[in-house]
């Protein structure tokens, strides 16, 4: 490449041109469970010659020589497969070049079969700052620890493990001794079926926590006691409880700090979280009493996604009521009754007239209601009476978008910005004509009728 059109060499300081190289290599983060499972990365047992930063290497020597000298460039190391004997010097050769600079590590199970590798890997253990373990054998696999160090500088940890999948004996021996040798670690994610014992002990230092389990519900609630502070938690549970209920002996889990909240199949009665700000829920109608005391339990929420099925109409109004205040809210339910939305709903979601204060979330900025059949997705989700639905929108679309009040009240009404809903049947025409005016205003319309609309800016 010539001098003219080399950055490294003329056109671009030598700290974006790191930064540009930097977003060229590929993380761990981008490697998915099925791609490890299917053997991507042409086989290697690091990165391949075809990727960044080995591949900016051979555009030039000026690259080259560049490439060599940033060691960030070299801190990411993504290790699947058995790697040949001969891969080891060029391990080596790696890891030298990433001189001291954290480390971020995804390895397979079947790469730590290769005893000299994992020592070389381990030798380095200090540096470690993200390691992600990915079970993709069974049987026994000799896992040469000896030669790791304390991870003083792991910070996120990951272990991901196919439902079933056999593992060998001493792999949660082996995981407990890291993370019990890790002081900076806050961010855990633990897709594993055995019991993250390991947690019981350093869970006041842990901040994220994904659980995807078979735990019970009683037994995650032990795991929760135990890391307090957490800030944000993801539960995915592979199975219902039949009656998830607290144990008299123990008290609710408060989780004071808790921000962000993502749970499927899980919802724990006595579960406080007073701060929440974004709460995420996939599950049923068998929860609901449960989901909606902790909605109400939670009153400085701004974000909700909710799917579940119903179980009738009432319980679509009293799930809404339930929360006190969000600008986001987007609701997929399923349900067998075409008239799930009912009067009572969209009454509840009007400004009253004189008064814009006495209305159901006063805040709600973006709204979206998706209704499906439990057992066909091609039957109609739901009829709605456009007129109420017309009355609810103009209610709280009174005042244009472009000029919005800043008033600084704490009562002070939002406008609906974004208004999402998928209904049978098309749109009347007297009811597109009352739809003009508000999406001249600003309002962001997605509603089941062959006229397009702009998309909607859901999340």
């Amino acid at each position: 490449m010539g001098s003219l059109v080399d950055p490294v060499a003329s056109l671009l300081p030598p700290e974006l041109v790191e930064k540009i190289f930097h977003l060229c290599v590929p993380t761990h983060k981008h490697l998915h469970l099925k791609e490890v499972l299917s053997g991507c990365r042409n086989g290697s047992g690091h990165n391949t010659t075809t990727e960044a930063p080995v591949l900016l290497c051979r555009v030039s020597k000026d690259w080259k020589d560049f490439v060599y000298s940033c060691p960030s460039l070299w801190a990411n190391i993504c290790a699947h497969s058995r790697p040949a004997s001969g891969n080891l010097d060029a391990m080596n050769a790696w890891l030298a070049r990433s001189k001291s600079f954290p480390l971020t590590v995804c390895l397979s199970l079947s790469f730590t079969n290769h005893a000299d590798a994992s020592t070389v890997l381990f030798a380095h253990s200090a540096r470690i700052r993200s390691l992600r373990l990915i079970n993709t054998v069974g049987g026994d696999v000799s896992w040469d620890f000896t030669s790791a160090l304390p991870f003083t500088r792991l910070e996120a940890f990951s272990i991901e493990s196919p439902p079933s999948m056999i593992y060998y004996p001493n792999l949660l021996e082996t995981i407990s001794s890291i993370l019990l040798s890790a002081p900076r670690l806050h961010d855990v994610k633990w897709a594993f079926d055995e019991y993250p014992s390991p947690l019981l002990t350093i869970g006041s230092q842990i901040k994220e926590l994904d659980l995807t389990s078979f735990q019970s519900t009683s037994q995650i609630s032990d795991i929760l006691r135990a890391c307090p502070h957490l800030v944000e938690l993801s539960v995915n549970k592979h199975s219902w409880d039949a009656h998830p209920t607290t144990r008299p002996d123990q008290d609710a889990v408060v989780l004071a700090d808790l921000k962000t909240l993502h749970t499927s199949r899980f919802v724990m009665p006595g579960f406080v979280a007073p701060v929440l700000r974004s709460f995420g829920f996939n599950g049923h109608d068998g929860h609901l009493p449960d989901l909606i005391s902790f909605l109400r339990h939670s009153p400085q929420l701004d974000d909700v996604a909710i799917s579940l099925q119903l179980g009738s109409r009432a319980d679509l109004i009293e799930l809404i009521s339930s929360i006190r205040s969000t600008s986001q809210l987007e609701i997929n339910f399923r349900t067998a009754d075409p008239s799930a939305i009912t009067h009572q709903t969209l009454a509840a979601l009007t400004y009253a007239q004189g008064d814009q204060n006495l209305c159901t979330l006063p805040n709600l900025q973006r709204l979206e209601l998706n209704g499906s059949h439990p057992r066909s997705r091609d039957q109609p989700p739901f009829r709605v009476q456009e007129d109420l639905v017309m009355n609810m929108l103009e209610s709280r679309c009174r005042t244009p978008l472009s000029s919005r009040s800043t008033d600084p009240r704490p009562h002070s009404p939002s406008s609906l910005e974004s208004f999402v809903l998928n209904k049978s049947g098309t749109v009347k025409p007297d009811t597109m004509l009352r739809l003009e005016p508000l999406r001249e205003q600003g309002l962001v319309l997605h509603v089941a009728d062959p006229t397009p609309y702009p998309p909607s800016r859901t999340r």
